[in-house]
């Protein structure tokens, strides 16, 4: 049954083909941002790991130097750097775990749409004119114009909805 969210979340869909025309490339794009973006992170750890060893290279000296009875410089200068990339670290990663969601969200819709074209493509045609009528009186009587245009929100199992 065309109504029935569990087995078809986008059987009250009426135009299936132009609601989710632009999911694939919505999805591709998500992925390439979800690439360049995890591209940033390495580089940026990396920069990080090398910004640590420095750190700890310039305590050691000053700690050598200060035995010694050097004055030593206090390395300031890596501090802040250290300081900058661990928060640009840490946002980036906050950024990367939403495109990942939605990400996810954008194959689901393409998966599913896919899903119920199959569906649809497998009727005779007059099932699929009679399910097609109804779903016009559905959309005529919702109250909710929503209910008929946008994707059903429902947990998956895996908590992403």
């Amino acid at each position: 049954m065309w109504s029935d969210p569990k087995r078809h979340p986008f059987g009250a869909i009426i135009d299936l083909d132009r609601f989710v025309a632009d999911a694939p490339e919505k999805a591709a794009d998500l992925r390439a941002k979800v690439e360049r973006l995890s591209d940033s992170i390495h580089r940026n750890a990396e920069t990080l790991r090398t910004v640590r060893a420095r750190l700890a290279m310039a305590e050691a000296r000053g700690h050598a130097l200060q035995v010694a009875g050097v004055e030593t410089e206090h390395p300031s200068a890596l501090i802040a750097l250290r300081d900058r990339l661990t928060a640009s670290l840490e946002d980036a990663t906050a950024l990367r775990k939403q495109l990942l969601s939605e990400y996810a969200r954008a194959n689901r819709t393409v998966e599913r749409a896919a899903a119920e074209r199959q569906i649809r493509d497998a009727m005779t045609p007059e099932q699929a004119g009679h399910e097609h009528q109804a779903r016009i009186r559905h959309a005529r009587t919702a109250q909710d114009a929503r209910a008929t245009t946008s994707a059903p929100r429902f947990d998956d199992g895996f908590g992403i909805c």
